[in-house]
């Protein structure tokens, strides 16, 4: 089947108004393909009769991407060059749409095709095949629609940096950062500290009867929320009395509730307290933290508050002055696992 074809036709005068000379030359910018035909690259030189030419050349009806490259050679005036697109059946060089002149065509022998000093050819997806990309700092920048993507350092420290470009323009970016957000904000807690010092004065335990009750004077706090994991320690001394019995517990309400005791980790006592504040008359005491995980049962607005509680007939003494201090601290872990 034979390629549509255009009639190429224009004219041209001297300065005098009399027919100019020269040649008009018509090249394919480059090889396009139709209709199982190649149209080469080769120019068609036409000399101009008269000052005019009409030429027939291939249209770009099926070769949809032809066009051709005129020079204008007039005897006596400047070379001209510019770009024609051969659409319709006739085109007048003198009236026709130019465009500025195309690319030289360049063809490249297969056997330079991925060797040193030769060309690098493209994969599938149009892309540089990763074994012919420049290693270390090779690349120094790839500039982006939104902004310039510099990459320096050098291989074993590379550095990127991009210019002024939104999150929002960064596929999947924002969605990543909160996801990853969340997941620090969940696991990588700090933990918070309280502590004190007590030494107002030394502190006679009051008389409680078979119950237990909070130390007035002996309250520390701390912000935490269910599931936290919370430690006590504390250092201390008191006097040698066995009608006296010390814990610490956690409480709530402005009339102190005990929720918790330290020496069980529940809402029951122990029988004589915390093993470690027994009068040492026969038995030796080791001392350490306690730890536990916070309910909802052990929470005051917010917080975690725990008091020296014990269970006393009046008489025992707490000893929390200049000389000898009462200290204790508690840490929220926060949720661990």
């Amino acid at each position: 089947m034979p390629l549509s074809t255009i009639t190429i036709t224009g004219s041209w005068v001297n300065p005098d108004n009399t027919p100019a000379s020269g040649i008009i030359s018509l090249q394919p910018i480059q090889e396009a393909t139709a209709s199982g035909t190649i149209v080469a690259g080769s120019p068609v030189h036409i000399p101009l009769v008269n000052g005019s030419i009409s030429t027939v050349l291939v249209n770009n009806t099926q070769a949809t991407a032809l066009q051709y490259q005129v020079t204008e050679r007039i005897t006596n005036t400047a070379l001209v060059t510019y770009t024609i697109t051969p659409t319709g059946s006739t085109l007048d060089l003198s009236t026709a749409p130019r465009s500025s002149a195309g690319a030289t065509p360049v063809f490249i022998l297969a056997s330079q095709l991925g060797v040193a000093g030769g060309v690098v050819p493209l994969d599938g997806t149009a892309h540089i095949p990763a074994q012919y990309l420049p290693s270390g700092s090779g690349v120094l920048s790839v500039t982006a629609g939104d902004s310039t993507i510099t990459i320096g350092g050098t291989g074993a420290d590379p550095t990127v940096a991009v210019n002024s470009i939104p999150e929002s323009k960064v596929t999947n970016l924002v969605g990543d950062l909160a996801t990853l957000s969340a997941n620090v904000a969940t696991k990588a807690t700090k933990p918070t500290f309280r502590r004190a010092y007590i030494t107002s004065g030394d502190t006679t335990l009051p008389s409680t009867g078979a119950s237990w009750a909070a130390v007035s004077g002996f309250e520390l706090d701390i912000p935490a929320v269910a599931g936290d994991t919370v430690e006590v320690s504390m250092s201390a001394m008191r006097s040698q009395n066995t009608s006296a019995f010390l814990d610490v517990g956690v409480i709530t309400g402005p009339t102190p509730a005990i929720q918790r005791y330290l020496a069980t980790g529940s809402a029951t006592p122990a029988i004589e307290g915390e093993p470690d504040w027994y009068t040492q008359n026969t038995f030796i005491g080791h001392a350490g933290p306690h730890s536990f995980i916070v309910t909802s049962n052990d929470l005051d607005s917010g917080n975690l508050r725990i008091a020296l509680v014990c269970k006393s007939n009046g008489t025992g003494v707490v000893y929390s002055s200049t000389n000898y201090p009462f200290y204790w601290q508690l840490i929220n872990w926060g949720s661990v696992g």
